[in-house]
């Protein structure tokens, strides 16, 4: 690929010449500048970059290979423990997951053997490593970080698993496999660049879990990408499970082996909303005219979980999730009673919730248990849910344990008003209900089948 320039809006130089202008004029005061050059210049003494050997002794080189290779190396565990905490379990079909290291494994897909898309944007340079598909903006030749793919990391625990690198040799070998591993998703990107109002896989990725899926063999599918994507409606029904991987750093892939044969049981849990992906809209009548939560098409409407109510009436018009903000999965499961809450004591306080959590299933497990408020009237609208904090317990099988979640009165200040008001945010009096889910589904965290558990307390 060749070099070129970024656009004139994002021109360095261009930058730089305006900046000087406007010092110039006294629009910028000199002051401002030293501030922000101490900053820096303190951040890198204290980072040690003034000890490089060509500080003292120009004929000397500036980097010491052996020092910088000890630092790409000594982040390597902590990316690995990261990317295991964030992968999201999303659908786990009969149980398909964990895989028996006896399974045999097919794996494929244009993510599969890809550090590119593991690593996303803002990897060396702003739009991402080399090859990430930019015409600017990328990192140089050769400048990616070692780390695991997702075929080399279940290659380290099964070297005898079969590798496709394309749609008609997967298929081709799917006879011979009992399970197929397809790792789908998206490059490198930032924003700007990688901006999109209804992200989703490319035709050929969707036509590759079709033409996987219609081998009848079970299909896991990996969605390596830095946001949930559009899937193809009869993908996500006919996937047997669902991982979100997210661009999760340089061990990805071996995050991803390790949550497939359960070395890692899942944790994480949506920091997003993802939408559904129908094919296209409800049609006018029964199936749509006032069917709120109908699947619609990626785009179609907004999908966010702490969105207001609405007087709208049309087909997916409501908070629609193919999964909702907060789902996740797990290889064991979980359960949370015994809901209690302190009264806060003025409007500076703070409110405790306090609950139980037990591992009801036949493995160690993480569970992430969200704490919300809902607020029964107000002066202005607010979200039907407000998330206030979440508890993060590890728990062997059967093990419960007490935990406390607290939060500050002041995060459920309000602006009075309307949007333009320029009052100062406040507290409403009032009644307010904590609530903790307590058997989410992939679409509601608050089913009518397991209501939350609800506490009241009253904001004076």
């Amino acid at each position: 690929m060749t070099a070129c320039r970024p656009p004139a809006r994002d021109d360095p130089d261009q930058w730089q010449s305006n900046i000087l202008a406007d010092i110039q004029q006294g629009k910028i005061p000199q002051t401002r500048i030293d501030e922000a050059v101490r900053r820096i210049l303190t951040l890198k003494f204290e980072l040690g970059l003034f000890d490089q050997p060509c500080v003292k002794d120009a004929s000397r080189p500036c980097v010491d290979a052996d020092a910088a290779e000890t630092a790409v190396q000594a982040g390597r565990d902590a990316t690995l423990q990261s990317a295991r905490e964030s992968i999201t379990l999303l659908k786990n079909t009969d149980n398909i997951l964990p895989l028996a290291t006896s399974t045999r494994v097919l794996v494929t897909g244009p993510n599969a053997d890809s550090m590119v898309g593991q690593l996303g944007g803002w990897s060396v340079s702003w739009q991402g490593v080399s090859t990430s598909g930019h015409d600017c903006c990328e990192g140089p030749p050769g400048q990616i970080p070692p780390g695991t793919t997702v075929v080399q990391g279940i290659q380290n625990v099964d070297p005898s698993v079969t590798f496709a690198a394309s749609r008609d040799i997967a298929v081709a070998d799917a006879d011979s496999a009992d399970v197929i591993v397809a790792v789908v998703g998206e490059l490198a990107y930032a924003e700007g660049f990688g901006d999109d109002p209804a992200p989703a896989l490319p035709p050929d990725q969707k036509n590759l879990l079709a033409a996987l899926e219609a081998t009848g063999k079970p299909v896991i599918v990996v969605v390596v990408a830095g946001r949930p994507l559009g899937l193809g409606a009869s993908n996500e029904q006919h996937a047997s499970a669902i991982l979100m991987a997210w661009q999760g750093g340089t061990e990805t892939g071996q995050a991803v082996a390790d949550v497939v044969f359960g070395a890692v049981n899942p944790s994480g849990k949506l920091p997003v909303s993802w939408p559904t992906d129908a094919d296209r809209r409800a049609p006018f009548g029964p199936a749509g005219d006032s069917n709120g939560v109908a699947s619609s098409p990626v785009g179609d409407q907004p999908k966010f979980f702490d969105q207001f109510p609405s007087t709208s009436a049309g087909t997916g018009s409501d908070y629609n999730p193919l999964f909702s903000f907060g789902f996740g999965l797990s290889y064991t499961t979980f359960s949370v009673d015994g809901l209690a809450v302190s009264s806060p004591t003025g409007s500076d306080g703070t409110v405790t919730a306090t609950f139980s959590v037990t591992n009801t299933g036949g493995r160690d497990g993480t569970d992430v248990v969200p704490v919300f408020v809902h607020q029964q009237t107000s002066q202005v609208v607010v979200p039907p849910h407000r998330l206030l904090g979440f508890a993060r317990v590890e728990l062997e099988p059967g093990e419960a344990r007490t935990v406390n979640v607290d939060f500050p009165l002041s995060r459920l200040a309000v602006t009075p008003g309307d949007i333009d008001s320029s009052a100062a945010p406040e507290i409403q009096s009032g009644v307010y209900t904590v609530e903790v889910p307590t058997q989410p589904q992939p679409n509601d965290l608050f089913p009518e089948s397991s209501p939350p558990l609800q506490t009241n307390f009253t904001a004076r």
